[in-house]
């Protein structure tokens, strides 16, 4: 199987979490590659939350290639309650899901369960045949051995 693990990152913090997903994919006998998400014109703090909370998407310099992955692992931040606008410009890009298995993980300083909902619906109404989801703070995620835990929770979950 195929897995496609896709972040945005400025600190570095959702790109340990991609990565440790990926391995945990890949120590399981599935080909798993990594896309960073990469906007046009680069955010500031400042513009990514105010576009945030203005709930607008950035403009991606590419898209990854969705289409052949069987899975697809989402892994982004939350600025200002909301979505960043990369991540939000990647969904908006989605459009059918059939057939894939979805791992989506949302990642602030809070725990924003209600805005993973948001996102698990979307990915339903994309078809997406499973969703599993994780609304996760920040410093829940500051150690390697916390990441391989939650990356072999989650690829467990997800695989057959």
């Amino acid at each position: 199987m195929k897995t496609l693990v896709v972040y945005y990152s400025i600190t570095g913090r959702n790109e340990q979490l991609a990565k440790g997903v990926r391995d945990a994919f890949t120590r399981r006998g599935h080909t798993a590659e990594i896309h960073g998400l990469k906007t046009v014109v680069p955010l500031s703090a400042l513009t990514g939350v105010l576009m945030s909370v203005l709930r607008r998407p950035s403009k991606l310099a590419a898209l990854p290639p969705v289409e052949d992955a069987e899975i697809l692992v989402i892994v982004g931040p939350v600025w200002a309650s909301s979505l960043c606008p990369a991540v939000r410009a990647f969904l908006n890009a989605l459009d059918n899901l059939e057939g894939k298995s979805i791992v989506n993980l949302v990642v602030g300083y809070g725990i924003y369960e209600q805005l993973m909902r948001k996102i698990n619906h979307t990915l339903k109404v994309r078809k997406a045949d499973k969703v599993v989801s994780r609304a996760l703070r920040l410093k829940d995620m500051d150690s390697h051995d916390k990441i391989d835990d939650l990356a072999n929770e989650v690829a467990e979950e997800v695989l057959p």
